[in-house]
């Protein structure tokens, strides 16, 4: 259940709940000590009133004389209230309330120097603390009671009970204060940086927002924030771009097929003119087409939504396969294809989509290989990964377009890119595919030299040799459909 209160109240209500549970600890505590206390320093002084009085009877020399010292010093003796008895129990003196009142007799398992304490009921008097002491010296023993009521220790205690409250009840509202003043000290950075985010928005994704202390808490919030802010920052950005590149991209076809349409609606045209119109459209539709292919491909594996079947795929037969296809295609225009040795590794992944990732790439070396020139595929195993070079003999690039080649809808050779009919997305294709597929590909290429596209994927097996018959037909099936996908 989602709570109501603001954090500054939240942390507030804690922080007093926690002190509320400390102080009614400590507040127990100090009560027990209290009560304990006061109970000890009741014990001591029954117990030196007890001595007092030993002491004078044991000055004198008969028991005679016992009434006249009690009288003149303890009949009224402040809280306390005395009692001489003999051993058989009658009374020798004692104060005059306590006549009414039967005291319990010393035991034989009580009788030592130093006397025993008991709590004692008396009727309508209350609960009183009992010391009783045995003399001796006398022609008889004679015991010795001392008694003080407990209300007063109780009252005391009271008080000190009454004091605690009070303190602990100041104590709580001084700590919400301080708690909420706290509070809210400790959360003006998080409202500084929600202010700050508020400010930013997709016209406004330079801001930033101020970090105090980078190893605090908050700090790392701010961090994450700017470097979630960037990452959204860059991604607007690229998807501007995309968009207008694919803006443009669309306009050239759609330009070339609305000047063909108004350009037969205005004036009468002919059997081979009407032909070579139809000819323009249908190429230009065509290239529409796989744009629009392309585009939603990509758009698809960036939202998440392709959902490639990964299972065990065998390279070896794959690029034959691939090689096969574009056969035809490299002889028609003098390149030569060749296939250099490369292990039959294993790799988890999609066939279909490392079928176009190696189509591409050597459809693509193809297109920029003048005649006369060769393209070769070479591959070895190393630290259980397979590495697959596309290597052309190809016009080439300079080193500062090489960062670029796998951006969206970029083009080396603008003019020479219109003239093979690319539209821009291809290496980008390809290095989708191969992230999805957890591996790396690279280029490096020099201007007259050729260029070298680099595929690394991990291998679930680099020792495996062949294929049964019926999943290589399969695979054979699948991949003859990459040329018409790609």
């Amino acid at each position: 259940m989602t709570s109501a209160w603001s954090i500054r109240w939240r942390l507030t209500a804690w922080y007093i709940a926690v002190l509320s549970v400390i102080l009614v600890i400590f507040g127990g505590l100090m009560s027990a000590m209290m009560s304990r206390q006061l109970h000890r320093r009741i014990d001591k002084e029954l117990a030196e009133e007890a001595t007092e009085l030993a002491a004078e009877l044991r000055a004198l020399p008969s028991t005679d004389g016992v009434r006249a010292v009690f009288n003149r010093h303890y009949v009224e003796h402040g809280e306390f209230s005395f009692q001489v008895s003999r051993a058989d129990g009658s009374v020798v003196c004692g104060s005059p309330w306590l006549r009414a009142h039967t005291l319990p007799k010393l035991l034989s398992n009580q009788q030592n120097e130093f006397g025993s304490w008991q709590d004692l009921s008396l009727r309508n008097l209350g609960l009183h603390r009992l010391f009783l002491r045995r003399i001796q010296g006398y022609p008889e023993s004679l015991t010795i009671y001392v008694l003080v009521p407990y209300a007063l220790s109780q009252r005391e205690f009271r008080e000190f009970a009454k004091i605690l409250i009070v303190a602990g009840f100041v104590a709580l509202l001084v700590a919400c204060a301080g708690g909420l003043l706290i509070a809210r000290r400790a959360l003006q950075p998080l409202e500084r940086i929600t202010r700050a985010a508020e400010r930013i928005s997709a016209e406004n994704l330079t801001m930033s927002i101020a970090v105090e202390n980078p190893r605090d808490e908050l700090g790392r919030l701010a961090k994450t924030l700017n470097d979630t802010f960037a990452r959204l920052r860059f991604s607007v950005h690229q998807m501007q771009r995309f968009t207008a590149d694919a803006a443009h991209e669309l306009r050239t076809p759609l330009s070339v097929l609305r000047t063909r349409l108004e350009v037969a609606l205005r004036s009468p045209i002919d059997a081979g003119q009407l032909q070579e119109s139809s000819q323009v459209a249908l190429q230009q539709t065509e290239t529409l087409t796989r744009l629009i292919d392309q585009l939603l491909m990509l758009s698809r594996q960036d939202a998440g939504l392709s959902k490639l079947l990964f299972e065990e795929v065998y390279l070896q037969p794959l690029l034959t396969d691939v090689v096969e296809i574009l056969g035809t295609a490299a002889r028609d225009k003098g390149v030569s294809l060749t296939m250099g040795e490369i292990p039959n590794g294993v790799v988890l992944g999609d066939d279909i989509s490392l079928s176009r990732l190696f189509f591409n790439l050597i459809d693509n070396a193809i297109k920029y290989t003048p005649a006369g020139g060769g393209v070769q595929l070479t591959g070895c195993c190393q630290d259980h990964r397979i590495r697959v070079m596309v290597c052309d003999t190809g016009i080439g690039m300079d080193a500062d377009q090489l960062p670029k080649v796998f951006d969206r809808f970029y083009r080396a050779d603008p003019s020479r890119n219109e003239q093979t009919g690319g539209t821009g997305l291809g290496l980008a294709i390809c290095r989708s595919i191969v992230e999805s597929h957890q591996g790396e590909i690279s280029v490096s290429s020099r201007i007259g030299a050729g260029t070298t596209f680099t595929v690394v994927l991990p291998l679930v097996d680099e020792a495996v040799t062949g294929n049964t018959l019926i999943e290589e037909q399969h695979a054979r099936s699948s991949r003859s459909q990459v040329g018409q996908l790609s």
